[in-house]
């Protein structure tokens, strides 16, 4: 586990085509093109940028 979550295949946000899109492996590092139909684990991630009015 590293950085509180499990060493598992995770998805991106980019697709490859219409029917698989990218996935991250945070064992081995690797990158795969993954069929959407496959389940894999997600980790939300939050932007970094200026903060609107009203945001901190």
């Amino acid at each position: 586990m590293r950085g509180g979550f499990s060493d598992d295949n995770y998805w991106s946000s980019s697709q490859n085509n219409a029917n698989n899109a990218w996935n991250q492996n945070f064992n081995n590092g690797n990158q795969n093109n993954n069929n959407r139909n496959n389940e894999n684990k997600v980790r939300p991630v939050r932007g970094f940028g200026q903060a609107g009015a009203g945001e901190r």
